[in-house]
């Protein structure tokens, strides 16, 4: 069984004044282009983001037996599933009045940046208590695995 923790109920679908902008800068993410040769190919390019480190929780509630997951609004899972309804992608500059902001909320586990100077694991609980409303003590979270998100684009 999975149980779906909603962070904002009532008002996470509800999205107007979408606008579509130009990023100049930014402090989440750094845009490069990487050109290298592989073998004794031809020369390749990829474009790649660099991002900040996260964690992740897999989160078991054993007295209910289930798993607990983040129901959460994804900016970029909205914009690329509505432009699909619209059969156009987005371009700088569009903008969209009528929307269905559902078409952005994405089920996942419990999550956040390692953007403080703090460990892992209390990055981990801090989201934990945030996200889902769970207090946990650092030394009770057991380390899984440690994965490589996005490996397309930031690695």
């Amino acid at each position: 069984l999975i149980h779906f923790y909603k962070r904002y109920q009532m008002m996470m679908n509800v999205i107007k004044n979408v606008r579509f902008l130009e990023m100049t800068t930014s402090k989440f993410l750094k845009p490069y282009r990487i050109a290298f040769q592989q073998g004794d190919r031809e020369e390749k390019v990829w474009d790649a983001i660099q991002a900040h480190d996260s964690v992740s929780t897999l989160i078991f509630n054993r007295d209910r037996k289930v798993f607990i997951c983040v129901e959460q609004f994804r900016p970029p899972v909205f914009a690329s599933r509505q432009s699909s309804r619209f059969g156009k992608p987005v371009s700088i500059g569009d903008s969209w009045d009528t929307v269905d902001g559902n078409l952005g909320i994405t089920l996942e586990l419990c999550a956040g940046l390692t953007d403080k100077n703090v460990s892992l694991e209390q990055t981990a609980c801090e989201e934990i208590f945030e996200e889902c409303g769970y207090k946990v003590d650092p030394g009770s979270l057991e380390k899984i695995k440690s994965l490589i998100g996005s490996v397309g684009t930031s690695g």
